[in-house]
């Protein structure tokens, strides 16, 4: 039986570093909202407020990024960037001030502008020659995995343990886990006598991987709103769903079901972007994910109609989201050549945290301006959809020409 390449078990490390990071500490923070809420007397503006304190941390953290992995290598940085959420998690199950919910709302914030694509995409890139954007899908798609199961398992801990215990649950959780991570990472295939992953097979699979594009001052002023609004609908989006079914009358059990509906697609979207994307192209399957996000969330806000449009609504949205997290790293390797790959993921990232610190406070100010509607922040989001598909679909028919296999 032929030995599996080590590399598979760096994409395991990474995918457990996501899971935590992103899957735990932020897409799972949804369903703890409106028990925050409820426990704590704290308005719609402090509550996205938190989300405001956590996207800042993680948009100064992804300025920082290049810097700090210089200073530590991508194994050691990405298990400081999962401890940081672990310690957030524990700093929200000890606290029981506003100040203090604020301190661990940055820690996981950093945690996720240190922990999230620039690192998988960069060590992805140092093990894999062939399958990179089967790796990359597979390694982001675990994130959906927290919210399969999870919400549910934390609505009941929060209803029977109460909301701190779940807390510091989950922070142990986190902790464990990144432990494992930890032990799975290497930095180099070189320094364990290895070849990366497909570096014996034909040269030219390999020079399909970027695209001869270098993007210009105009591609900028359009690609840049892209990855704020993109930062926006997802990060933003996603973190208030909870508190929007919430406002349109749902129970929490509906809740929870709806957000692992979510989870699902989320994971399943982003494997099927992984194989299609080898199959019939970044740009094909970059265009299809994003026709399926708009109908998502035009979905959303029709959502006030019954369960099945709510259920469908998640379903779509979570799978539409494929596009704004692995597909920006498709996107970053058919639009560069292969030395600039690594800053061009990095601006993308640093596009999206700033969406996602420049939003953040909208959808509270708007509830509270709207009588706790957030049905007005959903419309926002769809119009953000529609300006990133269109942004997108511009950026590969002016490089027509310059893509990968071209």
């Amino acid at each position: 039986m032929r030995r599996m390449h080590y590399a598979w078990w760096v994409c395991v490390g990474c995918a457990l570093l996501l899971f935590c990071t992103a899957g735990l500490a932020i897409n799972v923070f949804t369903i703890y909202q409106p028990f925050i809420l409820r426990e704590n007397g704290f308005t719609n503006a402090q509550a996205s407020l938190l989300i405001t304190v956590r996207s800042l941390a993680s948009f100064f953290a992804s300025m920082l990024v290049e810097r700090f992995y210089r200073t530590f290598s991508l194994r050691a940085g990405m298990a400081l960037a999962g401890l940081s959420s672990a310690l957030g998690y524990v700093v929200y199950g000890a606290t029981r001030s506003y100040a203090g919910y604020c301190c661990a709302s940055a820690l996981v914030g950093v945690g996720f502008g240190i922990g999230s694509t620039t690192p998988v995409a960069l060590l992805i890139e140092r093990w894999f020659v062939k399958d990179r954007m089967l790796a990359v899908s597979a390694c982001s798609a675990v994130t959906g995995l927290s919210t399969f199961g999870v919400p549910s398992l934390l609505t009941a801990i929060i209803q029977r343990q109460g909301l701190r215990t779940a807390f510091l649950l989950e922070g142990a959780v986190i902790a464990g886990l990144m432990l494992l991570s930890f032990a799975l990472l290497r930095d180099d295939p070189g320094r364990m006598g290895l070849t990366r992953y497909g570096e014996g097979e034909a040269v030219a699979s390999r020079q399909r991987a970027h695209g001869s594009v270098v993007l210009d001052r105009r591609d900028r002023r359009v690609l840049a709103p892209m990855t704020i609004a993109a930062g926006a609908l997802t990060s933003v989006g996603y973190s208030h769903l909870g508190v929007y079914m919430h406002s349109l009358g749902y129970p929490p059990e509906a809740i929870a079901v709806a957000i692992t509906i979510s989870g699902l697609a989320l994971m399943l979207g982003k494997l099927l972007f992984g194989a299609l994307a080898e199959r019939i192209g970044n740009r094909r399957t970059i265009l299809t994910f994003g026709a399926v996000l708009l109908a998502g969330l035009l979905l959303c806000c029709l959502a006030q109609y019954g369960l099945a449009v709510l259920y469908a609504a998640m379903a779509a949205y979570g799978a539409g989201l494929s596009l704004t997290t692995v597909g920006f790293t498709a996107c970053a390797a058919d639009w560069s050549v292969a030395d600039h790959f690594r800053g061009t993921v990095e601006q993308f990232q640093i596009g999206y945290f700033a969406g996602a610190l420049a939003f953040s406070p909208v959808p509270g100010l708007i509830a509270d301006r709207a009588g706790g509607a957030y049905l007005p922040t959903f419309v926002l989001f769809l119009a953000c959809g529609a300006y990133v598909v269109l942004a997108i679909a511009l950026t590969y028919r002016r490089k027509k020409g310059q893509l990968p296999g071209e």
